[in-house]
């Protein structure tokens, strides 16, 4: 069976000059592929490899991925954008009240 993949890497820009480097995390990116999920339990090693190598081909002198993590996902995601919205206004107000 083919598992969806995520694989979070950590973006990095170079402020520096084109031959000086000055690297700076600027937040994450999300990658996706699907992949045969014996592979990724039983050849985990194989896949982390194939996957270290697409980031740094992605990789260029302004823009870099660093590799995070990756996980299979067997299941749909659950949208609970509404539920956090509403969440985050309810620890918006605890907070002003407690201030």
């Amino acid at each position: 069976m083919k598992a969806l993949v995520h694989i979070i890497a950590q973006i990095f820009e170079n402020y520096g000059e084109p031959d000086a480097t000055k690297w700076k995390p600027k937040g994450g990116q999300v990658f996706t592929f699907r992949c045969d999920d014996d592979l990724l339990f039983y050849g985990e090693g194989i896949v982390r490899a194939a996957i270290e190598k697409m980031l740094l081909a992605k990789s260029d002198t302004l823009t870099k991925y660093k590799l995070i993590s990756f996980e299979p996902i067997f299941f749909e995601p659950i949208n609970v954008e509404v539920e956090m919205e509403n969440q985050i206004n309810e620890e918006i107000a605890l907070n002003i009240n407690n201030n």
